[in-house]
Parts: structure tokens; sequence; C-alpha cells
């Protein structure tokens, strides 16, 4: 690999390159705090943010194939749950 870089290590370079590359896309890429420490909480809060949105985007996106998995005139009861329990526990005896 690159001088000294482990395999492992230099993969783990390019995810976070590619992370920071969609971070200045997606935000911009100039930092508009003057002081230092401003600026790593600026920064700091670009990374919370989009964390942030990978995560609502997945939990959205899981709940919508659920959503269109299910049959339109019948929504998952309790009940039928706990039939399906009971329909394995007699198939296993």
């Amino acid at each position: 690999m690159k001088r000294g870089y482990s395999k492992k290590k230099y993969h783990q370079r390019s995810k976070d390159e590619t992370v920071f590359s969609v971070i200045k896309r997606t935000m911009g890429d100039e930092v508009r705090s003057m002081r230092t420490r401003a600026q790593n909480n600026e920064i700091r809060f670009r990374v919370i943010a989009y964390n942030a949105a990978k995560k609502v985007n997945l939990a959205y996106s899981l709940v919508r194939r659920f959503l269109l998995s299910q049959p339109e005139d019948r929504t998952p009861r309790f009940g039928d749950l706990a039939c399906q329990a009971q329909i394995c526990e007699k198939g296993r005896r």
C-alpha cells in the first residue's frame, strides 16, 4: 500500500474521504466561523446533521417498504402473530 498504510487503514481513509466529499457537496465547503473552536463545532454539527439525515432516510425507506408490502385491505394485528406462533409450535411437535 501507499507508504506505510496497511490495506485496512488505507480503505478506511477512502471511505472517510467519500463522506467528507458528500458533506461538502450537500452543505457547502466554507466554514463561516472565525475562531478555531467555533470552526470545529461547526464541522461537528455538519457531521451530526449528515448522520441524522442518513438515519431518517433509512427509517423512511424501511417504513415505506414495509407499508407497501402489506395487503391494502388488511393491517397486521397482534392476534395474527400469536396465531402464527401457535402454528409453528404445533409443527414442531
